[in-house]
């Protein structure tokens, strides 16, 4: 995901809010994200989201999951070398 593109489906009312960060707004997501060079680091990254469902309790929140693959050959996040 580069900024460009996810600036573009972001909605400007876009909130991230994780187990552990969070809320991040749009810009703060974008920055975050893209920060971690994921598809350098892992050039064959295999990105498979499922399952997308709209909260009952809140209609403005969505849940999904999200399973990836790839093989770490470069540089993630700017400072974890390559595992393989």
């Amino acid at each position: 995901g580069n900024g460009a593109s996810l600036n573009e489906y972001l909605s400007e009312d876009f909130e991230f809010v994780g187990p552990v960060v969070g809320p991040l707004d749009k810009y703060q997501f974008i920055r975050a994200y893209t920060g971690f060079k994921i598809k350098a680091a892992m050039p064959d990254l295999k990105e498979n989201v499922f399952g997308w469902n709209v909260d009952p309790m809140e209609p403005n929140r969505v849940w999904w999951f999200s399973r990836s693959i790839g093989t770490h050959t470069g540089q993630f996040g700017g400072s974890i070398g390559p595992t393989g």
